[in-house]
C-alpha cells in the first residue's frame, strides 16, 4: 500500500521520467562520443584509418545493438517489459512516442556512423575525408542537430509561443539534414574550406526556406498535389510561419533565404554549380 504522495511521485519518477531522460541523453552521448573520437585522434596523432575503425566499432558496441539497447531493455524490464517493441505497441501517448523516438535515435545514429565507414571503404573515400564526415555527422545528427530538433518538435506540440522556437525546430530538423548531406558530398568531392562553408550557408538557407514554403502551401496549395487537406497544420494546432508573420511576409522570407543561399554558391567558385542553383529555385517555387 502507498500512503503518501511522495511515494507515488518517487515511483513515477523512477519508472517513467528516468527512462525518458536516459533515452534523450543516449542519442546525444553517442553523437558526442563519435565527435570525441575524431577530436582525440587529431589531437594525439592517431591515424585517420585507426580513428575510423574505432568509430565503426563504437557504432556497433554503443548503439541499439549494444550498450544503449541493453540499458534500455534493463530499465524496461524493471516494469515487467522485456522487449523494446512492446513499449511501442503498448504506449501511444505523446510522452511514450518521445521515448520510442529517443531510444531509436541512438540506434539510428550508431548505424549511420557504421554506414559511413562501410561506404568509405567500398568506394575508396580516404580515411581522412571519411573521418571528417563522421565527425560532422556527430554534430548535425545528434542532440545539437536533428535529434534535438525532432525532440523539440514533439515537445512543441504542447504549445510553441515564439517564432524563435519554430525557427529552431526547422533549422535543426531540416536545415541540419541538408547541410550535412551537402558537406558530406563536398568532402567526398574534395571541396576546400571556403567551399564547404558556402555549402553550409546554402543548406541552412534552403532548409529553412523549404519549411516556410511547406507552411505556405498548407494554406494556399492544391490538395490533390499536396496529398493532404489544406490547413492541416491548423487543425492539428501547429503554429507556422504565416501564423507569426503573415502570408506575404512568409513568401518574402522564402525569397530572401533562397537568394542568400544562391549568392553563397555563386561566390565560391564551384566548377559546376548550376544544379545547386536549380535546386534552390525548384524548392522556392514548388507547389507540392
Amino acid at each position: 500500500g502507498i500512503t503518501k504522495l511522495e511515494e507515488l511521485e518517487y515511483i513515477h519518477t523512477r519508472k517513467t521520467s528516468d527512462l525518458i531522460v536516459f533515452s534523450l541523453r543516449a542519442g546525444g552521448h553517442i553523437g558526442g562520443a563519435f565527435y570525441s573520437v575524431a577530436q582525440a585522434a587529431r589531437k594525439h596523432g592517431v591515424s585517420a584509418e585507426r580513428a575510423l575503425a574505432i568509430a565503426e566499432e563504437l557504432a556497433v558496441y554503443a548503439g541499439a545493438r549494444g550498450m544503449v539497447g541493453g540499458q534500455a531493455a534493463d530499465m524496461l524490464g524493471e516494469q515487467g517489459i522485456t522487449k523494446l517493441e512492446e513499449l511501442e505497441y503498448i504506449h501511444t501517448r505523446k510522452t511514450s512516442d518521445l521515448i520510442v523516438f529517443s531510444l531509436r535515435a541512438g540506434g539510428h545514429i550508431g548505424g549511420a556512423f557504421y554506414s559511413v565507414a562501410q561506404a568509405a571503404r567500398k568506394h575508396g573515400v580516404s580515411a581522412e575525408r571519411a573521418l571528417a564526415i563522421a565527425e560532422e555527422l556527430a554534430v548535425y545528427a545528434g542532440a545539437r542537430g536533428m535529434v534535438g530538433g525532432q525532440a523539440a518538435d514533439m515537445l512543441g506540440e504542447q504549445g510553441i509561443t515564439k517564432l524563435e522556437e519554430l525557427e529552431y525546430i526547422h533549422t535543426r530538423k531540416t536545415s541540419d539534414l541538408i547541410v550535412f548531406s551537402l558537406r558530406a558530398g563536398g568532402h567526398i568531392g574534395g571541396a576546400d574550406a571556403a567551399q564547404l562553408s558556402a555549402l553550409e550557408t546554402f543548406g541552412r538557407g534552403i532548409g529553412l526556406a523549404f519549411q516556410i514554403q511547406d507552411d505556405i502551401l498548407d494554406l494556399t496549395g492544391d490538395e490533390a498535389l499536396l496529398g493532404k487537406p489544406l490547413r492541416s497544420d491548423e487543425k492539428q494546432h501547429k503554429v507556422t510561419y504565416p501564423y507569426f508573420i503573415g502570408l506575404e511576409a512568409s513568401r518574402a522570407k522564402v525569397e530572401e533565404l533562397t537568394g542568400s543561399a544562391k549568392r553563397a554558391i555563386r561566390e565560391s567558385s564551384f566548377p559546376n554549380a548550376q544544379r545547386l542553383l536549380q535546386l534552390a529555385d525548384f524548392m522556392m517555387k514548388r507547389d507540392h
